[in-house]
């Protein structure tokens, strides 16, 4: 029978599912936000927000509720951003929103730049993954907002590249988790502590 976990470990057992959640529809959604495909297609990236980033999120959260306060926090953030953004464009591509101007886009931006950032401001005494991630969602929301509140392309193309770097800290955060969990020792680095195991002489 395989050996049950550590009670420390268990509760780290979900984030990669959560970290995924968030890592795939961003990379995807930052290639529109960079300028590498039209921004009229962007109703592309509904299914990841809606069936996959959020309600994977969300089940995140449920899990973590109970185990960790500030993660379940943090998958809760991230399922509703994606819920509300996914579901906003799928009713904008089927015309139920059809008024929607620039600057209404760069509020809600606005607001969820703050959530991230309050997310932030929570995580310092977490493992700077998560900090890191946080970090990088509320500056790309920032950029956009920006963009979006008449800042021009350059901005969006900006935030665009931050969101590429946060996907590929999230599943970099992914990774780590699982090795470490799976190899049940630190292999990578999530936190400082890590680097304490790998001082000469150190047993």
């Amino acid at each position: 029978m395989q050996d049950k976990l550590p009670e420390t470990n268990q509760a780290h057992a979900y984030t990669p599912l959560l970290l995924g959640a968030l890592a795939v529809p961003l990379f995807v959604w930052s290639a529109f936000n960079a300028g590498y495909f039209d921004l009229d297609s962007e109703s592309f990236i509904i299914p990841l927000a809606v069936f996959f980033g959020a309600p994977l999120a969300a089940l995140g959260a449920f899990w973590a509720r109970e185990a960790h306060f500030f993660r379940s926090t943090m998958a809760g953030a991230f399922g509703g951003f994606w819920l509300t953004y996914g579901l906003y464009l799928w009713l904008r591509q089927t015309g139920v929103i059809e008024n929607s101007t620039a600057h209404m886009v760069a509020l809600f931006f606005t607001a969820w730049a703050v959530t991230f950032a309050i997310l932030w401001l929570g995580s310092v005494r977490e493992a700077w993954t998560y900090s890191l991630v946080s970090l990088g969602s509320a500056v790309m929301l920032v950029l956009l907002a920006i963009a979006y509140f008449g800042g021009g392309t350059t901005f969006r193309d900006i935030g665009g590249w931050v969101g590429f770097v946060t996907a590929g800290l999230a599943w970099y955060a992914s990774l780590a988790e699982i090795l470490n969990l799976e190899y049940r020792r630190p292999v990578l680095p999530t936190d400082w502590t890590w680097f304490r195991g790998i001082r000469p002489g150190h047993r």
